[in-house]
This record gives structure tokens, C-alpha cells and sequence, in this order.
């Protein structure tokens, strides 16, 4: 009996705790409920989403063509020693980044073992020209010589002719003869004698002479050897780097320095093989940077590669680019990739040779390859097809807009395109439209009631608190 009596007492208060709980609950979704936010009450229409539109016209376009290319100076020099020596000294100052003339010191090379070299091939020069005057003198005397001994000759044999004339006669002693004869062969003896001298000094001469040019040759590259040391800058330009450090052995044509001329940049730059047809010489070209900071140069094509390049079906054209010499101005550094966007037809953005009438829309009007149309306060869309992309400024149009897409299938004129279409964009969905020449005021805002306290409660079909409100403008 007692343990029934508390079975019952467990279960009774259970049973009051539970019933507790529950009225606490129901009190305080009373007291939720009853200061819940009362939702506003809209009376009058739903206003429409406006859109910002562009009004479609045909106008007047140079194609444009894209590619790629890193900038190469087209005056650039490396500068090379050379004469194997040590480097010596460099201007104070000059570094990386420079800006030098032509003609300006660079380096010095040791210069004192070329300077004994110099030395030691002047004194032989020296002395060969002064055998050679020896030698000179000698030929001279010999040449007299020779002469004196030809006469001695002559005259011996006219004695000899004299004497065998007697001794027809029988008018002279046979010995004289004999004699006559020996006088003869010892004066034609020592004739050849002296001939034979003055030849080895003429020989003699001819070798002396040619040491004299091979050392006067010796002589010169010595003293160009010794200039060599002063290693200057062969063009104006900016100084891109030094190989060399002070101290260190550098070899004949071995690069100590180069310098870059940043006036004249050349960017080779590849394009569909189908451009060829259209892009000529001339043809205007934006250099586009593709850093963060964004820059563009204006210049224009130079050269067009002759040949196709068969693996990737491109070819290449040469963009020249003059740029000003003021260090202070914004130049186009060589190696730097850019972007190089060709315009047919002569001049960017003028009319002309390679233009013609075709529908431009603004690339942001494009989203997901569709295009965005208002055809009578309702939203369509369609299929785009971009022939390319064009950028700069169409001042017809009335947009500040320099980012444009050329249409391949032109749009009648008069369309309406919606510039920035929203993502939630319905096809139908009605709208009002806003041409940007247009002033635009904000639409009358309908009366707003606030709900009483003992309005109706929400029923289950009605807006939840927080869903997308018509009423508000910058809801699509």
C-alpha cells in the first residue's frame, strides 16, 4: 500500500511540472506574438525596376586585332673588353640605371704591363729604322762601287783588245798579253764582288722593311691596346647592368656593361593567320601594360613578318614605338609583356581605309553570351555573337564607355539594351527603361499605412516577415 501511494505521487507531480512547462510556453508565445513588428501595409501600384538602356544605332568601325609580345630595345649595345687586363676603376656614381652619353667612361682597365709593351715595341721600331739607314748607306756606297768597277772593266777589256791587235802584228811580247788578260779577269773579279754585296744589301733592306711595317703594326696595336683600357659607351642610352667588379680579370670580348637606347622599343607581335589580309604597314597599334598599374603607348607597325608560323597558324608584325627622351615620362621598358591591340585602317578611332558600319554594345550589356533586350517595357533576351572586342571612347554613342562588343549579326536600330542587366532578370518581366541622356526622378512613393495593433494576424498565406518587398527599387 505504501508503495502504491507513491507511484501516485511521482506520477501526479509529473504531471503538474509538464503542465507547468507548458503554460510558461503558451504565455510566452503569447507575449512574442503580441509584440511582434506589424508589417506595413502597401496601398496604390507596384512600382517598376528601371534598367539603364543603350539605344541601338549603326556605326562606323575599324576592326581591331589582339596579341602578345615583349618589348626589345632596338638600340641596345653590350659592351665588351677588349684586351685581356684587371679592372682597374669606374667613375664614382655610375650605376645601374644611369643615364650616359656616347663616348663616356664606363671603365678602366690596368694599363701598365700595356704600357711596357708599348715601350719595348717602340724601341724596336727604333731600331730597325736605324739598320735600315745603315743599310742605305751601304747600298748607296756599293751602287758607286759597282759603277767605278764597271768602268775598270771597260777599260781592261779595251787594253786587252789593244794588245791582241799588236800581237797580230807581231809587235809585242806574248807575257804582256798574258798580263793584260789577268788585269781584265781581277777587275771584272771584283765587279761581281761588290754586285754581289750590293744585292745582300738590298735583300737585307727588303727583310728590314718588312720588319718595319710588321713593327710599326706591332707598334699601333700597342698604343690601341693602351687606349682599350678606357672602355666608353658606344651610344647614348641607359646604363642596364656592369658584368664586372673591381679587381677582377676580364678576357678579350668578354660583356662588361650594356647599354639600353629606350627611345625607339620594338615589340613583335603575334596574330591570327586570318589578320593578314586585313592588317597593312602603318596600321595604328595601343601597347597595353598588363601589370596592375595600367599604362598604354601609342605607336604603330613597322614590319610584317612574310611567313606563317604553321603550328600555331600566326604570324607576326613589328610595332614601333618612339618614346620621349624625358627620363621623368612614362616609357615602355624593354622585356616588359604587354598587350598590343592593332587597329586596321590607318589611325585609331578615325574612319577610313578597313572600317565599316556594324552594331557595337557595351561589354558589360553581354552576360553569359546573351544579350539583354526591352521590347515594349518587357525584358528578352537572345543569342550574342561577338565578332571582337573593340576599346576606346565612341562619343555618338553618349556612353562613357571605352569597353565595347562588335556584333556579328547587326541589331535594328532603335533597340533598346539594357547596359548592366541584373542577375535576376526574368524573360517577360516588365520593366521601365532609362536612356542615359535622360533625367531620371525617382517614382512617387505609394501611401504607406502602418498596421493597427488589433489588425488581423498574419495568416499563414500572407508575406513573411523579411521576403523581398515590391515596393523597393533596388530589388530586381
Amino acid at each position: 500500500m505504501p508503495t502504491t501511494r507513491r507511484l501516485w505521487v511521482s506520477v501526479v507531480t509529473r504531471a503538474s511540472v509538464s503542465l507547468a512547462i507548458l503554460v510558461a510556453a503558451v504565455i510566452v508565445y503569447q507575449l512574442l506574438y503580441a509584440t511582434r513588428p506589424r508589417p506595413e501595409v502597401v496601398e496604390g501600384n507596384t512600382a517598376l525596376t528601371r534598367v539603364r538602356v543603350f539605344e541601338v544605332r549603326s556605326t562606323e568601325i575599324n576592326r581591331q586585332w589582339r596579341g602578345f609580345g615583349t618589348a626589345v630595345a632596338m638600340d641596345a649595345a653590350d659592351v665588351p673588353a677588349e684586351i685581356t687586363a684587371v679592372v682597374a676603376s669606374r667613375p664614382e656614381g655610375l650605376r645601374p640605371g644611369v643615364v650616359i652619353k656616347k663616348g663616356q667612361l664606363l671603365l678602366e682597365l690596368d694599363v701598365d704591363d700595356l704600357k711596357r709593351r708599348l715601350t719595348a715595341a717602340q724601341a724596336n721600331l727604333t731600331d730597325i729604322e736605324a739598320r735600315l739607314s745603315q743599310l742605305a748607306s751601304e747600298q748607296g756606297f756599293l751602287e758607286r762601287r759597282v759603277k767605278l768597277e764597271n768602268e775598270e772593266v771597260a777599260i781592261a777589256q779595251s787594253e786587252l783588245d789593244r794588245v791582241q791587235k799588236l800581237r797580230d802584228t807581231n809587235s809585242i811580247n806574248p807575257r804582256d798579253l798574258e798580263q793584260t788578260k789577268k788585269l781584265l779577269i781581277a777587275a771584272e773579279r771584283s765587279q761581281l764582288a761588290t754586285e754581289q754585296m750590293a744585292d745582300t744589301v738590298r735583300e737585307n733592306r727588303k727583310s728590314l722593311n718588312a720588319q718595319l711595317e710588321a713593327q710599326k703594326q706591332a707598334v699601333g696595336q700597342a698604343q690601341r691596346d693602351v687606349e682599350r683600357t678606357s672602355i666608353t659607351s658606344p651610344i647614348d642610352g641607359v646604363l642596364a647592368s656592369f658584368d664586372v667588379d673591381l679587381g677582377e680579370q676580364v678576357t678579350a670580348g668578354r660583356r662588361v656593361a650594356r647599354v639600353v637606347n629606350l627611345q625607339r622599343i620594338e615589340t613583335p607581335i603575334r596574330l591570327p593567320a586570318s589578320a593578314r589580309l586585313e592588317v597593312k604597314l602603318g596600321d595604328a597599334v595601343t601597347l597595353l601594360s598588363t601589370g596592375q598599374i595600367e599604362c598604354e603607348w601609342h605607336a604603330n607597325i613597322a614590319r610584317l613578318s612574310p611567313v606563317d608560323d604553321e603550328s600555331s597558324r600566326t604570324f607576326t608584325v613589328y610595332v614601333e614605338l618612339r618614346q620621349p627622351s624625358d627620363p621623368a615620362a612614362i616609357r615602355l621598358a624593354p622585356g616588359q609583356f604587354v598587350e598590343g591591340i592593332i587597329t586596321t585602317g590607318g589611325v585609331s578611332g578615325s574612319s577610313g581605309g578597313g572600317s565599316e558600319m556594324m552594331t557595337v554594345v557595351p561589354r558589360s550589356a553581354i552576360e553569359a553570351d546573351r544579350i539583354w533586350l526591352v521590347e515594349g517595357g518587357k525584358v528578352q533576351s537572345q543569342r550574342a555573337h561577338v565578332a571582337f572586342a573593340l576599346e576606346r571612347a565612341i562619343p555618338e554613342t553618349g556612353l562613357d564607355v571605352t569597353e565595347w562588343s562588335v556584333l556579328e549579326n547587326a541589331l535594328p536600330i532603335g533597340t533598346l539594351v539594357i547596359i548592366d542587366p541584373p542577375r535576376a532578370l526574368a524573360e517577360g518581366q516588365m520593366v521601365e527603361p532609362v536612356l542615359p541622356h535622360q533625367t531620371t526622378t525617382p517614382p512617387v512613393s505609394p501611401t504607406v499605412t502602418p498596421a493597427s495593433p488589433a489588425s488581423t494576424p498574419l495568416s499563414p498565406a500572407s508575406t513573411p516577415l523579411g521576403a523581398a518587398d515590391p515596393q523597393r527599387e533596388d530589388q530586381p
